[in-house]
């Protein structure tokens, strides 16, 4: 898969919570002198693997999402681009900051996270 085929030959699903049409892909191919087609985007990774395996869209995941991929039979392959790391991050509602099982599960995350951010996602 080259860089211009993958702008060229597919409609492309974002995933975005503020609905932004452009992002660092567009960035990467725009190095390039390429553009790509983005179809629509999705509030969240897991509907946006519903709506690609109900279409012929492409969409983009990290390697921690492989298995929900998997799940669906969605066929997966590199992306052609040297892309910058992903930032991820926590929030919660203020009223669970003294939860004891919640700050657990904060702690775990971030532990998780952590051990990510030291490899490629």
């Amino acid at each position: 898969m080259t860089a211009a085929r993958f702008a060229a030959e597919a409609d492309h699903l974002i995933v975005s919570r503020r609905g932004r049409l452009l992002g660092p892909v567009d960035d990467a191919l725009a190095a390039l002198g390429l553009t790509r087609r983005v179809a629509g985007t999705i509030g969240t990774l897991p509907a946006s693997l519903f709506v690609v395996r109900d279409s012929d869209l492409v969409g983009l995941i990290s390697s921690w999402a492989l298995p929900l991929a998997a799940a669906l039979d969605l066929a997966v392959f590199e992306v052609p681009l040297v892309l910058p790391p992903l930032d991820l991050g926590l929030a919660w509602h203020p009223r669970h900051e003294a939860d004891p099982a919640h700050a657990w599960l904060r702690r775990t995350v971030r532990e998780l996270l952590a051990g990510w951010s030291e490899r490629e996602l």
